[in-house]
């Protein structure tokens, strides 16, 4: 009895190994489909921009920076420290090692780097019947018919989805959240307001016209 007994439970514990070795291949199966249909949402800023530009030189040889032809610092423009500074402007090399953690444009003639960046609103509009996939950390503001606004909540992760979405078939369209200078009015009102210039993007206003909080 005591054979046969202990038989049973062999036998027992093999269906039962079975079954859960199933389930578990279910579930990995289940979860490995459905990673591959969204991209790695893990995407930490690096280096950023302190400022909103539409572009940043930086000459080498004489140590100049200047955003949107106003002069500028390292410092001010990326937020670090005088020694971080300092070492970038002892080569090329340094400088491109310190610029490497971004998701700037980058080239480089000489000296001279200019740098652009397509991403650093964190938006752009996509035109599409839906939006199928989302991503923790996306916000989707529908502006009108088959438009639609998408934020992130980094430049890294907004440069990835914005790739992603590039591949995905329903996506109709995508528009880079562009920014553009608003230049003051040349008149006496310059005098006593100051001469100071800001920043615009397709986006805020897209918003705004759309009447969208």
């Amino acid at each position: 009895m005591r054979r046969k007994t202990r038989t049973k439970v062999k036998k027992y514990l093999k269906i039962v190994g079975i079954i859960i070795g199933v389930i578990l291949l279910i579930v990995g199966i289940f979860f490995a489909i459905k990673l591959s249909r969204r991209p790695e949402i893990s995407y930490e800023d690096g280096i950023i921009g302190k400022n909103p530009f539409i572009e940043i030189t930086i000459d080498l040889a004489n140590k100049e920076v200047k955003r949107d032809n106003v002069d500028s610092s390292l410092r001010d423009e990326f937020n670090i420290t005088e020694e971080q500074e300092n070492l970038a402007y002892a080569s090329v090399e340094e400088m491109q090692n310190l610029l490497s953690n971004s998701v700037f444009d980058i080239s480089i003639d000489g000296q001279k780097f200019t740098i652009k960046n397509k991403y650093q609103t964190k938006k752009f509009i996509v035109e599409a019947s839906e939006i199928k996939q989302k991503v923790e950390g996306e916000e989707i503001t529908e502006l009108s018919d088959s438009l639609y606004l998408l934020s992130f909540y980094s430049e890294k992760l907004t440069k990835a989805m914005y790739n992603y979405y590039q591949n995905q078939e329903y996506i109709k369209q995508i528009y880079n959240d562009e920014i553009f200078i608003d230049e003051p009015i040349n008149d006496i009102s310059q005098t006593v307001y100051g001469n100071s210039r800001s920043y615009l993007n397709w986006a805020f206003i897209g918003i705004n016209a759309n009447g969208v909080r």
